[in-house]
């Protein structure tokens, strides 16, 4: 079980703004964060009541979807706070699950996307991922999500709303 998680980076690599937001846990994207500023920047991340989602047991498709949706909302969100999509990084090792609600953040690493294909390519392994927590007859609806970010002509926004209504449909079907 992670407590607790020291990271170091170059000072200068967050703005002040960015660290007061994850401070104060304004964005509810990130997992809360404390920083002490030397010549690097230390950062403490309590993450006692996140887990990381290599432990989940089987889950419904319905309920992946669902989780990556919400995911997927609050990096809209999160540009309203002045973090834009595709300036912070988004894999599985700096994914977690809030263990009280079942929702997923993430892991604050500042990483700047070269394009919209990169991006998609890592929201889509976070999906890839969970298949193996997914019964075997329902893991198309995972593979048809993965679809939406291969095809990459359709924004964050339009994705996630796919992905809304295929969750739905998943769970109306038992999945």
């Amino acid at each position: 079980m992670e407590e607790n998680i020291r990271m170091t980076f170059p000072g200068g690599i967050l703005d002040q703004y960015q660290m007061d937001l994850l401070s104060m846990e304004l964005c509810s994207l990130f997992l809360p964060m404390s920083f002490v500023q030397g010549e690097d920047l230390t950062v403490y991340v309590k993450a006692e009541e996140y887990r990381f989602p290599d432990v989940l047991c089987e889950n419904r498709a319905s309920e992946v979807l669902l989780r990556m949706e919400s995911l997927l909302r609050e990096m809209i969100m999160a540009e309203r706070r002045y973090f834009e999509i595709g300036t912070y990084r988004v894999s599985m090792d700096v994914f977690m699950i809030r263990r009280k609600d079942n929702t997923g953040h993430l892991l604050y690493i500042p990483h700047e996307y070269p394009g919209k294909r990169e991006l998609y390519k890592d929201l889509c392994d976070i999906f890839l991922a969970f298949l193996d927590y997914v019964p075997e007859k329902d893991r198309g609806y995972l593979e048809q999500a993965c679809d939406y970010f291969r095809g990459g002509r359709s924004g964050i926004g339009i994705i996630r709303h796919r992905i809304e209504r295929l969750a739905y449909e998943a769970n109306a079907c038992g999945c």
